[in-house]
């Protein structure tokens, strides 16, 4: 690194480098380069074993340097001039270790002295060979390249997976990396540790740009998380690299993050690189989460705990109830049973039941049930010769002082109705993510999508489309009766309205009735008297209730 410890002016630095000798305080004579000093420093291994041994590192400079290394380390040289090579000893040792020879190649321009440095970083280790707990911050700092071999992958994400050896884990950033859990590969790249101007920082990681060569695949995987809790949780802040760990916690959402609170601590936790789309059914739930510690964000003066998780699960200790469906939707002749599981933890003092607010048009009953899991099913009584019917079905687990409670929304059409279902985790599947989305045509009803006042335009992310203030969607094609808008929930969103008809905002639902051939909802500004834009709404999915033309 070049280091200008005093200012230059610009037009002194056009100069000729050379040499010339002076003398020292003792008298001896001393070479001084005169010009910008240049040095490197390659060894011709990366380690030694705990029985020690000698590493010859090739330097190559252009000026004098000196030469200094981690105590107890031997250097056949400690100071020289221009191209040498250095025999590193490296005695025995008890344990693992770091050990770094730095090389300061000095110069001066017009009496400014100049220097330029070069590291080489050396472990020792049982294998004497590159472990991932050799890869530490201090010695990767501000990025360096690094090579290891046969490190398992234990665990995938959709932009990363986790590395591991015996001595550790760490994190691979790939997009598209195609890796699977039991891959054993080679890897070599740019680690970096990744910082931003908040504050946050990352554990060690490999870039985007490394390459890997897969050895062999279906190799046997065992995890062994340390269980972590209140105090505990809060102190992985402080761990410059990954822990493999295990909390239990409360799933929120929080914008587009999915974060956990966990009882005791300070800091919640965070998990990346997964869908979020696969674990709707979990948010307000308890969970345990299995997974790697990946260093933490920061916003002002509060700390997120990133966890890259190979775990989640429901918390069978406490207690929760999750349905499997939101809604069932019979045609106006169909009088067959449609069925929905329910599942909840078995504990004691606790009971799950089940209920509808409809008993004359719709019929609901237990088709089977046992270890906590329970199916019923809801049938129409009769074919509907009129206009749509509805039902609310309501389960709920209770000890009779804390019940959580479930909704699934029932539904028969009416005479000539149909229903056009726009799942935009589908719909727009073959788009990459933070692409805009366009206009789609489903079952006769057309939806389409403006920018309004706002130069962002609606994206689709893991499945969910981003609408910004001022964007509207508009649905057309059918004289329409019925809109339901499912939302992802998000902190503090944008209300939406419509132009026709009347429209009930809500989330995770909202609900638009009337009598119109064509809808346009617009993503109102949270502010209408101001000119800012700011906000979204985020939408997974759309359900059109219609009456098609003759």
């Amino acid at each position: 690194m070049k280091k200008i410890f005093k200012s230059l002016l610009m037009s002194a630095l056009v100069l000729t480098a050379g040499a010339f000798v002076a003398c020292t305080d003792k008298g001896e004579e001393e070479t001084v380069f005169e010009g910008m000093p240049e040095i490197s420093a390659v060894a011709d291994a990366a380690g030694v074993t705990l029985d020690g041994g000698v590493v010859k590192i090739n330097v190559t400079s252009n000026a004098p340097w000196a030469a200094t290394a981690t105590e107890g380390v031997t250097l056949s040289k400690k100071k020289g001039n221009g191209d040498a090579v250095v025999n590193v000893t490296i005695p025995a040792s008890t344990e693992a270790r770091d050990i770094q020879v730095v090389f300061t190649a000095t110069g001066s321009i017009y009496g400014q002295e100049m220097t330029d440095d070069a590291t080489v970083n050396i472990f020792q280790n049982a294998s004497g060979t590159l472990m991932i707990s050799g890869i530490t911050p201090d010695v990767v700092g501000s990025g360096a390249e690094f090579s290891l071999e046969n490190v398992l992958v234990v665990a995938t994400g959709t932009q990363a997976y986790v590395i591991a050896d015996e001595s550790g884990a760490m994190l691979v950033y790939h997009s598209d990396h195609g890796r699977t859990v039991g891959e054993k590969i080679n890897i070599s790249g740019m680690v970096t540790v990744y910082t931003s101007a908040s504050g946050s920082v990352s554990t060690p990681q490999f870039a985007n740009s490394a390459t890997v060569e897969v050895v062999s695949t279906g190799n046997e995987v065992t995890h062994n998380p340390t269980v972590v809790s209140g105090a505990d949780f809060d102190a992985l802040k402080d761990e410059p690299m990954m822990q493999e760990v295990e909390f239990a916690g409360k799933w929120i959402v929080s914008g587009s993050f999915v974060n956990i609170t966990v009882e005791g601590a300070t800091y919640q936790g965070s998990t990346k690189y997964i869908n979020n789309a696969d674990y709707a059914n979990y948010v307000d739930m308890p969970v345990v989460v299995k997974g790697y510690t990946a260093g933490f964000s920061k916003s002002g003066s509060n700390y997120i705990i990133n966890v890259m998780p190979y775990s989640v699960e429901l918390d069978s200790t406490k207690p929760w109830v999750k349905v499997d469906k939101s809604e069932l939707v019979f045609d106006a002749d169909e009088t067959s049973r449609q069925t929905f599981t329910c599942t909840y933890p078995v504990l004691d003092g606790y009971t799950f039941a089940w209920d509808i607010d409809n008993t004359t048009d719709f019929t609901l009953n237990k088709q089977m049930a046992g270890n906590g899991r329970t199916v019923l099913y809801v049938m129409p009584k009769a074919a509907n010769t009129g206009a749509t019917k509805s039902a609310t079905v309501t389960v709920t687990y209770s000890n009779g002082t804390n019940t959580l409670t479930k909704k699934v929304s029932v539904k028969q059409q009416g005479v000539g109705e149909s229903m056009a279902e726009f799942d935009f985790s589908t719909l727009y599947a073959d788009q990459e993510r933070g692409t805009e989305v366009g206009t789609k045509t489903v079952d006769g009803i057309t939806l389409a999508w403006n920018k309004g006042e706002n130069g962002n335009a609606a994206k689709i992310y893991d499945g969910v489309v981003r609408a910004y203030a001022t964007n509207t969607f508009a649905l057309s094609g059918a004289a329409m009766s019925n809109i339901e808008v499912t939302y992802e929930s998000y902190t503090d969103p944008n209300t939406v309205s419509a132009n026709v008809g009347v429209y009930t905002d809500g989330v995770p639902t909202g609900v638009w009735a009337g009598s119109a051939s064509e809808v346009i909802f617009t993503i109102d500004k949270k502010d209408p008297n101001s000119d800012s834009k700011a906000g979204q709404r985020r939408i997974k999915k759309i359900v059109v209730t219609y009456v098609a033309a003759n």
